[in-house]
C-alpha cells in the first residue's frame, strides 16, 4: 500500500473514533434522561446516519467477498477435479504404456526367434546347394564316362534308331 492509502485509513480510523466518542456521550445522556439540544440531536442523528451507512457499505463488502470466496472454492473444486481426471489420464497412460512395452518386448522375442530360425534354415539353404552343387558334379562326371563300353546317351538325338 502506499503512503496517500495508509493517510486516509488512519485518517478515516480517527474520525470513526471521534464519531463513536461523541455517540456513546450523546447516548449516555439520552439513556440518564437529560434532554438533548436540536444541535445535539442533529448530530446525533447525522452519526447514526453515518455509521447505518458505513455498516451497509460493510456488509455490501462482505457479500461481495463471501461471493468473491464461493467463486474461488469453485474454481477450487474444479481444479481439484480437473487434476483427479489429469492422474487418471496419466494412470491409464501409463498402464497402455506398460502393456505396450509388454507386447512389444514379445514381438522382439518372436522376431528374434525368427531371426535365428531364418539365419539356420539359411545354413541349412546353403549345406544343401553345397550338397546339390556335389551331387549334381557327380551326375555329371558318371554321365560323361563311358565304363564297360557302355555308351550313356545325354540327349534325345544321340540315342541310336
Amino acid at each position: 500500500m502506499n503512503r496517500r492509502t495508509m493517510a486516509r485509513r488512519r485518517a478515516r480510523a480517527a474520525e470513526r473514533a471521534t464519531r463513536r466518542d461523541s455517540l456513546l456521550v450523546l447516548l449516555g445522556r439520552v439513556q440518564r434522561g437529560l434532554p438533548l439540544t436540536d444541535a445535539e440531536a442533529t448530530l446525533l442523528r447525522a452519526h447514526v446516519t453515518v455509521e447505518l451507512d458505513e455498516a451497509d457499505e460493510v456488509r455490501r463488502t462482505v457479500q461481495g467477498q463471501q461471493l468473491a470466496m464461493q467463486r474461488l472454492r469453485d474454481q477450487l473444486g474444479a481444479a481439484h477435479e480437473a487434476i483427479r481426471e489429469a492422474e487418471q489420464d496419466a494412470a491409464t497412460a501409463r498402464e497402455e504404456l506398460n502393456a505396450h512395452r509388454a507386447g512389444t518386448e514379445m514381438i522382439r522375442a518372436r522376431m528374434s526367434h525368427a531371426v535365428d530360425q531364418a539365419a539356420q534354415l539359411s545354413v541349412q539353404l546353403e549345406d544343401a546347394h553345397a550338397d546339390y552343387a556335389d551331387h549334381r558334379a557327380r551326375c555329371d562326371r558318371i554321365t560323361h564316362t563311358e565304363p564297360a563300353g557302355i555308351r550313356i546317351v545325354n540327349t534325345p538325338e544321340e540315342q541310336p534308331t
